[in-house]
């Protein structure tokens, strides 16, 4: 019974179907027929056909008009700027990279214990070893 019922439905719909693109079809002739008169427009549907619709064949999404500017999105652009480059902020600049400022040769090279010993074991060189358990106990006291 179920079955025959959604059959009934589906039949029901393809003949609403082409009854409404029927429809569609008489209402597309009269207004190419009556450019110059749009009194009869409000025929069948009961609703005047617009002219300011973009006919230039572009369909879909983004189109060139974008919506009215809100007050809300006017004061976040004034506080933080809109749009503008997010990535790479942390990147050298040729500017950044010419600048030698803070720069010194002589804290570079010089040998007060500030060069590292070894494979980046963070230990100054000429440090003295720390001592052993029983003696740091032995200081202790």
């Amino acid at each position: 019974f179920g079955k025959k019922v959604q059959q009934e439905k589906l039949a029901e719909r393809v003949k609403s179907k082409k009854s409404e693109m029927e429809k569609v079809k008489v209402a597309r002739k009269k207004h190419a027929s009556s450019d110059n008169s749009r009194e009869d427009a409000d025929d069948e549907f009961g609703v005047t056909i617009d002219d300011s619709i973009d006919t230039t064949g572009r369909g879909g999404r983004g189109g060139g008009g974008g919506a009215p500017e809100n007050s809300k999105r006017k004061r976040k652009d004034e506080k933080f700027g809109f749009g503008g480059q997010k990535r790479h902020k942390k990147s050298n600049t040729a500017e950044s990279v010419s600048d030698m400022q803070g720069f010194s040769t002589r804290k570079m090279k010089s040998g007060s214990g500030q060069a590292f010993a070894g494979k980046g074991k963070g230990k100054p060189q000429g440090a003295k070893p720390r001592p052993g358990k029983a003696r740091r106990q032995t200081t202790r006291k």
